[in-house]
């Protein structure tokens, strides 16, 4: 799997905009082959930061979502209303849930 994740912040008055945006988008993006899931989470004491993660099934799945139309107005609204976003992915390349939960 991979974890792809952008951090925005974007003025509280702009929020609207965006979240149209990102509704628009994201139910054709999580349509798209490889896609787990496509969220957008709000940092609950900082209002004006949000975070878009998305869970690809692999690098492929990743690569033809950053290809893709949705991305590119996805990045425009990012351009447009926040501040330089800081962009994160990782591979998880395999987990035992039971083991996982034993460790901690």
């Amino acid at each position: 799997m991979v974890l792809f994740t952008i951090g925005l912040e974007i003025q509280h008055k702009n929020h609207p905009e965006f979240l149209q945006t990102f509704s628009s988008v994201s139910k054709e993006v999580r349509l798209l082959k490889g896609c787990i899931c496509y969220h957008i989470y709000q940092n609950f004491e900082q209002k004006k930061k949000l975070c878009l993660h998305s869970v690809w099934i692999d690098k492929d799945s990743l690569k033809a979502f950053t290809s893709s139309k949705n991305f590119k107005i996805t990045m425009g609204a990012i351009k447009t209303l926040s501040a330089l976003p800081k962009m994160e992915y990782g591979v998880i390349e395999s987990i035992d849930p039971e083991n996982l939960l034993n460790d901690l």
